[in-house]
């Protein structure tokens, strides 16, 4: 008689245990770089940026967002959800050529919209505002690029060359904007033109790595689809196009905190909360991200084409457990933030932003409960329906901007932070409620 056989399943799989750690760290370590250059950034123009100039900047990055989210969001999304399935069905080269296609056709539009904005903004505001949105609209089409390239390294795993290109990113992005006001002169404008340049030597970067990262096969890259090959433009364009409707919502969700400052109070203003944001909100959000960064691979990994009922059991189980840590940790910081709040103002803005450091534990909360509910669209993401999504997401958008207008009108930035909370709260508890729902019927 032979040995027995040993079951695999009684075998601990430490290749497994090492791959996932190796992930982790490489992860950790990009969302680490990116917290600290923030960070270290903030400092520095909070510093060479009186509050009106850092508010200037603040709203230029709103006009950004705005690309970001209309017109190159969907594209980005679609773009990352599809590759992992692509590359299962041998059909890269067609997928290839189908996010061009789309990307091609957001640049269009954006050119058709463009136009008629810049002759408002200078015939209404003046000279200065639409020479700030003209670098605010080159800087979103360029961070478009960095964000779809970064999508695609992030589902294939590419985690070491994601995590020092994102690094890479925040930290080029502050010390050329600090280089730029220094030689050129203390203006938002001049600013974000270095945000603009660090936006083009990542994209450079990411462009000469791809062929060898993503794509190394000796076929065209964006070879013209066969009859024979899968209709990506179909099944992309259906998954995307929820995305450039909710986007726009999602934007005035995000921008409408600082415009309302700015109509109802001053730049000055502006600019006190965007360094109170940068604080609070921005970095448990990219904290959150070491989370979903992980997560977003394995999710539409394991969710395929969501026909597999097996799969799509394990999906929950992943789904819930990267949900819990995000909750956690959400918590945590809220908590901790209560102590360290002047602390954290006394060493990362200049003195003449911190007498709104008492709101940075609410800030802190806002940005929890908004990464819980970005934790459970991740989940509703992978499962492909994305129409689902449009309800709650536009809802709690209008909900977002109401409450911004109202706060403040009547407490100016204590209100705002306010409705940042209230809004944290709508958006994670309508999500959550939805990917149970989905689960429920698994």
């Amino acid at each position: 008689m032979g040995r027995a056989q040993k079951h695999p399943k009684n075998a601990f799989d430490w290749g497994r245990v090492f791959r996932i750690g190796k992930e982790a760290f490489w992860v950790t370590l990009g969302q680490l770089l990116m917290i600290l250059g923030a960070l270290v950034g903030i400092r520095i123009l909070t510093e060479i940026l009186d509050p009106s100039q850092y508010g200037e900047l603040a709203l230029g990055n709103t006009v950004a967002l705005f690309l970001t989210y209309v017109f190159f969001s969907p594209i980005t999304s679609g773009a990352a959800r599809f590759y992992p399935l692509a590359g299962e069905r041998g059909e890269l080269p067609s997928f290839f050529h189908t996010s061009r296609w789309l990307f091609s056709r957001s640049l269009g539009a954006l050119a058709v919209v463009a136009v008629p904005f810049f002759l408002i903004v200078f015939f209404w505001a003046g000279g200065k505002w639409a020479f700030l949105c003209l670098v605010a609209v080159m800087y979103g089409i360029m961070m478009a690029g960095n964000n779809t390239l970064l999508g695609l390294y992030i589902v294939s795993r590419k985690h070491r060359e994601s995590a020092l290109l994102q690094g890479m990113e925040i930290w080029c992005r502050f010390f050329l904007a600090a280089a730029l006001v220094f030689l050129v002169g203390a203006t938002g404008t001049v600013a974000l033109f270095g945000y603009l340049l660090s936006a083009l030597v990542v994209l450079f970067v990411l462009a000469l790595l791809f062929p060898r990262v993503l794509y190394k096969k000796k076929q065209p890259l964006f070879m013209v689809p066969s009859e024979q090959s899968y209709d990506w433009k179909k099944e992309m364009t259906s998954y995307s196009l929820p995305f450039a409707v909710w986007g726009v919502f999602t934007w005035l969700q995000f921008s409408s905190d600082k415009w309302v400052l700015c109509k109802l109070a001053t730049t000055e203003e502006v600019g006190l909360y965007a360094a109170l944001y940068q604080l609070g909100f921005y970095p448990i959000f990219i904290a959150t991200k070491i989370f979903l960064q992980l997560s977003m691979p394995v999710l539409f990994g394991i969710a395929g084409d969501t026909t597999d009922k097996v799969r799509m059991v394990r999906l929950r189980g992943v789904s819930f457990e990267f949900l819990s840590l995000v909750i956690f940790m959400a918590v945590i910081c809220f908590i901790v933030s209560y102590f360290i709040n002047d602390f954290v103002f006394s060493v990362f803005v200049s003195e003449a932003y911190r007498e709104v450091s008492y709101l940075l534990p609410w800030m802190l909360l806002a940005g929890g409960l908004y990464a819980c509910g970005q934790a459970a669209y991740l989940s509703l993401l992978s499962q492909t329906r994305t129409k689902q999504l449009l309800l709650p997401l536009i809802t709690t958008a209008l909900l977002c901007v109401a409450l911004n207008y109202l706060g403040a009108f009547y407490w100016g930035i204590n209100g705002v932070v306010g409705a940042q909370v209230i809004f944290g709260i709508a958006y994670s508890l309508w999500l959550l409620r939805l990917l149970f729902k989905q689960f429920k019927n698994i």
